[in-house]
């Protein structure tokens, strides 16, 4: 366990190079993949051909913006959610006006404060707990909103517990599993000062993200884990993650509007250590662009020429998608009711 980390991960990585006959190598990561990418870039720069990084963990971004950032991104979805409802006939809240999911999330976490919520279909033997406490709803309002954010699931299960069903908000361990995968991974190679390992350190994650979180979500799945990694048993060096890349390769680095997983302001914030790259921002919702499936892959399709062809795209702007080349300057995230919502809804596990 101790060497499982990006260090060991781009060893191998050229170990396959070497194997393979490559003096260069192009890559594509999504996810955690793109710190490794990254790690492998700046260590072997005379070995990177065609780079893609989507969806970006960055490195030198501080444990305080990985919650911040992430806390953020999940009241954008719950937006997004209320966004899609003033559309779509099939939302428990369309016709109901803008705003109307967000006001029925508030309703929900107050009376989740003042009493737990009953689950009917939770309970002993069925996987899920009865009854729903503030945690477990803001912890599920959240997972459900992850990766590819379920928006009709997440309406219908704020309807049906104003009908005295929490259900859908109910907390299911199995959920949990996937983290025990992330949380290697993560403290690994994410060096925490000794004051994160203290709980006013920690706690204080939460509090300085507070100005982000008008919906007083509070839980992130990053603040969690950042917690598992205050245990982490074996040492980690701070040059791994903690301190910034700058590069001068010219890098494609992806981002999508909302992505709750790894928010957009992380892939920013790397790309602004490359001055030579690009940006592309995909405009909607999930995690990753090179991944998502039709209608949506102008994003993906840009990235897959460019890992073919080696052309860059140029600048550009629609409703799909924005380019920004290098030295360019990206602006404010896009409000969440001005970007075209549609739910693909598909997703790698069904809650």
């Amino acid at each position: 366990m101790q060497y499982v980390g990006t260090t060991e991960v781009i060893q191998d990585y050229d170990s396959m190079r070497t194997a393979l006959g490559y003096e260069k190598i192009s890559f594509a990561g999504v996810s955690y993949g793109t710190f490794a990418g990254m790690s492998y870039a700046a260590r072997y720069p005379e070995r990177v051909d065609r780079f893609v990084l989507d969806a970006v963990l960055p490195h030198g971004a501080p444990p305080q913006a990985l919650v911040t950032t992430q806390t953020a991104a999940v009241n954008r979805l719950v937006q997004r959610a209320d966004a899609l409802c003033q559309t779509d006939p099939a939302c428990p809240f369309y016709g109901q006006g803008n705003g109307s999911v967000l006001q029925a999330w508030e309703t929900v976490l107050a009376q989740s404060i003042q009493a737990p919520l009953p689950a009917l279909s939770c309970g002993p033997g069925t996987g899920c707990n009865s009854p729903v406490t503030p945690s477990d709803l803001r912890q599920a309002a959240t997972l459900v909103l992850t990766s590819n954010p379920d928006f009709p699931l997440f309406s219908i299960g704020l309807n049906e517990s104003l009908h005295g069903d929490a259900s859908v908000f109910a907390y299911r361990p199995d959920r949990d599993i996937r983290e025990t995968v992330v949380a290697p991974l993560l403290c690994s190679d994410f060096e925490l000062d000794d004051d994160l390992k203290t709980f006013a350190g920690f706690n204080n994650l939460s509090v300085n993200s507070n100005s982000s979180d008008p919906l007083k979500i509070i839980y992130a799945t990053n603040w969690q884990l950042l917690l598992q990694c205050t245990v982490w048993p074996f040492p980690v060096s701070p040059s791994i993650a903690r301190v910034t890349l700058p590069t001068d390769l010219p890098l494609m680095w992806m981002t999508s509007d909302f992505d709750l997983n790894l928010p957009t302001e992380l892939t920013t914030f790397a790309w602004q250590q490359a001055s030579q790259s690009t940006l592309v921002i995909r405009h909607g919702d999930d995690h990753t662009s090179i991944l998502i499936p039709p209608p949506a892959t102008a994003a993906g399709n840009l990235a897959r020429n460019f890992l073919r062809t080696g052309t860059m795209p140029e600048p550009s702007t629609n409703v799909n998608v924005t380019v920004i080349g290098p030295g360019g300057t990206r602006g404010p995230v896009p409000g969440a009711y001005d970007v075209p919502t549609g739910c693909s809804c598909w997703r790698y596990e069904q809650y």
